[in-house]
């Protein structure tokens, strides 16, 4: 037969496994997320610095005003694109 203090004994022993093995088993799944999580960033950081693709964007075409200026043929005048714009604020001659 077994005494009070030895199944006390017992009984403290497994409740103690038993807490070990499931604080074990959160503990190990959770440095297993992070290593995961650590891990798939390096890859990230590695993948994103060994890309080809450049952010530099390419000079635009320099427009020249004077050029635009002197090729403008045939273009209304500001009276009449007033009068086409805004018909009712035309003014009776």
């Amino acid at each position: 037969m077994v005494g009070f203090g030895r199944m006390r004994r017992l009984v403290t022993a497994r409740v103690f496994v038993f807490h070990y093995r499931t604080n074990h088993k959160v503990e190990m799944r959770t440095i297993v997320l992070f290593s995961i999580a650590i891990t798939m960033m390096a890859a990230g950081v590695a993948a994103w610095s060994a890309s080809t693709h450049s952010a530099v964007k390419a000079e635009p075409p320099q427009i020249d005003p004077l050029s635009l200026e002197a090729n403008a043929k045939n273009l209304p005048s500001q009276e009449e694109l007033n009068l086409k714009l805004w018909p009712q604020d035309a003014v009776a001659p």
